[in-house]
């Protein structure tokens, strides 16, 4: 997804997640809204990116 078009990746809480990353084959990289920058695997549990991606939901994300 380009970073220039963030509106264009859909999500609905109640439907699998769309496909993410595609120029790094097995990880991508996001940027947060605080200018920090991680890399994410294709094992990055579900839950976890739904962590990430929903705002004041009140989960704990731990970077083990």
């Amino acid at each position: 997804m380009p970073w220039t078009k963030p509106e264009g990746l859909p999500f609905d809480a109640n439907k699998p997640l769309p496909r993410l990353g595609s120029y790094f084959r097995g990880s991508f990289q996001v940027v947060m809204a605080d200018g920090s920058v991680r890399s994410f695997t294709d094992r990055t549990p579900e839950a976890t990116l739904r962590a990430y991606i929903t705002a004041n939901g009140g989960e704990v994300i731990r970077d083990d």
